[in-house]
């Protein structure tokens, strides 16, 4: 059978406390810096924000009252390539022609 004191169970009571303490620190402590953190990034929401709306009303502006000029087309790098401008302004090379290896696969 158990042997209990008053003793052993003020020890467990006092031991159970002591950690109940230290969680609540902790939990303080991770509250803390998430709550920073959260203010971090309101912080950075409002500011780019307030960074878009200042200058994409100005670029928005100089754009509508500068006139619209052509771009030059791109001149090709010779007779085995060309620059072809795609989607969203990005050009890629397109090589016409023979391509590499395919003369010294065909003399085999």
């Amino acid at each position: 059978m158990w042997s209990l004191t008053s003793e052993d169970l003020r020890l467990a009571r006092q031991s159970a406390s002591r950690r109940r303490t230290e969680i609540e620190e902790r939990y303080s402590e991770e509250l803390r810096a998430l709550d920073a953190e959260l203010s971090e990034i309101d912080a950075m929401e409002r500011l780019a924000g307030e960074f878009a709306s200042k200058h994409l009303r100005a670029e928005a502006a100089l754009e509508a009252a500068a006139p619209a000029e052509p771009e030059p087309e791109p001149e090709p790098d010779g007779p085995a390539g060309s620059i072809v401008e795609g989607r969203n302004g990005f050009r890629w090379r397109l090589h016409f022609g023979t391509p590499a290896g395919a003369e010294e696969t065909a003399q085999s």
